[in-house]
């Protein structure tokens, strides 16, 4: 269970440049050269070649690309979701750009250290479960 854990804390340090990683992909995406030199468009109902629906075709179908963007929106929305108290664990244990430690996420959230450690634990499992298809 622990490698399991130690790859969900590594996605909450990473969610907040998640952003950025879609954004660079598709660009990736829209600027790469197809490998055989072919560049057949996809064709409109009315026959004309579409840039725009070849683009998003190629985004519809990079693996990568929607792994990244479920990943980014399961994350968001667990955040969401959650209590205010516990988002601000996450956020300050793995979120900023300084993780804090455990006494001055306490102080902040007004729990033990012991029972923030807990919840941050229980968090995880939760978010386990939301990200089942990535971290196992």
């Amino acid at each position: 269970m622990k490698g399991i854990y130690d790859k969900l804390e590594q996605k909450l340090r990473d969610h907040a440049l998640l952003k950025k990683e879609i954004t660079n992909r598709k660009l990736e995406l829209e600027f790469a050269k197809v490998a055989d030199g072919n560049t057949t468009a996809v064709q409109t109902s009315n026959g004309n070649s579409d840039p725009v629906g070849r683009l998003v075709e190629k985004w519809e179908m990079d693996g990568d690309l929607i792994t990244m963007k479920r990943r980014y929106a399961t994350i968001d929305k667990f955040m969401k979701e959650i209590d205010e108290s516990h988002k601000i664990i996450l956020q300050m244990r793995y979120m900023s750009k300084r993780p804090q430690s455990w006494d001055v996420i306490a102080l902040r959230v007004g729990y033990t250290e012991n029972h923030c450690i807990r919840v941050r634990k229980q968090l995880l499992d939760q978010l386990a479960d939301r990200l089942g298809w990535e971290v196992a």
